[in-house]
């Protein structure tokens, strides 16, 4: 049997020992976000400090650590709606594309996707100039033909998985046309936030586009060359419900369709921007390109014991600005 001082040195030595591990758990990890902050106008607000941040985890203030502009490369992926709706507007589109390429490819990995009919990778990810433009070129809207949105967010999604993307963003340049993707909105919004993309939205008002926004409802394709879509052109088969312009209600495909433009920009911390006539792309996307280059990677203290926060608020000390944080897949 051990005897009293041999017990006591045992026990004086589990207690240094467990007082060492609390010490090391108790230890704080640095966390990350990615923050945007715009004025009222939509335009960058340069020049923001450690010192101009607060983050509050569940109601809880947390120090900041460091903020500065964030300069790592983006993983981009560019979907451009090419369906019927647009072929009106697919001029202007690639107007803006084009901009939006010109002024992120230097820092970024850009893949560009065309939705009218089921997705089509344009251009795989690169920097490449010329690639790019070669992508944009080949950007044109087609007569008959639904868009697949949902499709397209769903399978880019998938595909930021696939290559371990740290920084995946996801910009649509989008009509209100009708929509035939088979993936409802409900799993594309979760898929978007449990991969961590932040998505934007330059979206093209059926009001300015109701000339260009009448599909025919001759045969329907899936694509350029594209089948016939199941159903359209049917014996019994009322175009009515998928939306045709006697609708006379609020379609399944259209609540799917606004659900996903909505929601998914909210939830990554993007922005949804509406745009009145198709002329506004190339400044919309300027605007995206600018908010891009200039998001802050915002660093504070979190104590490594706590159960994660449900919920992270940022907050910028001055009055005017648009705060919306990004979230970071390799930090979570």
């Amino acid at each position: 049997m051990m005897d009293t001082r041999a017990v006591s040195l045992v026990c004086a030595a589990l207690a240094v020992l467990l007082s060492a591990v609390g010490t090391i758990s108790a230890q704080p990890a640095e966390r990350s976000l990615l923050v945007s902050v715009v004025d009222g106008d939509g335009a960058p607000v340069p020049g923001l400090q450690a010192r101009d941040f607060e983050v509050r985890e569940d109601g809880v203030e947390r120090e900041v650590l460091r903020a500065a502009r964030d300069t790592r490369p983006r993983q981009i992926a560019l979907l451009v709606d090419t369906s019927e709706a647009a072929l009106g507007a697919v001029a202007n589109f690639r107007n803006g594309v084009t901009a939006f390429v010109n002024a992120l490819h230097r820092e970024s990995e850009i893949t560009i996707i065309s939705f009218g009919g089921r997705p089509r990778i344009l251009v795989p990810s690169t920097r490449e100039p010329a690639r790019l433009r070669e992508g944009v070129a080949g950007i044109f809207a087609y007569s008959q033909t639904a868009a697949y949105l949902l499709d397209a967010m769903s399978e880019t999604t998938l595909g930021f998985v696939r290559r371990g993307a740290s920084r995946p963003v996801m910009v649509v340049l989008a009509t209100e046309g009708l929509d035939h993707s088979q993936v409802d909105s409900t799993t594309v919004i979760r898929d978007i936030e449990e991969a961590g993309v932040t998505v934007h939205a330059a979206v093209l008002t059926e009001r300015s586009a109701r000339t260009s926004s009448r599909l025919s409802f001759g045969p329907i394709r899936s694509g350029p060359p594209g089948v016939g879509l199941p159903g359209f052109g049917a014996p019994g088969f009322d175009p009515a419900g998928f939306g045709a312009p006697r609708d006379g209600g609020f379609a399944r495909w259209r609540i799917d369709r606004d659900l996903a433009l909505n929601r998914a920009p909210h939830a990554g911390g993007g922005r949804r921007r509406d745009m009145l006539a198709s002329m506004a792309a190339e400044a919309t996307l300027e605007a995206v390109a600018a908010e891009l280059l200039n998001q802050y990677l915002v660093v504070y203290s979190r104590p490594a014991t706590l159960i994660p926060p449900r919920d992270v608020e940022v907050r910028v000390a001055r009055d005017g600005v648009d705060v919306r944080k990004a979230p970071l897949p390799e930090a979570r």
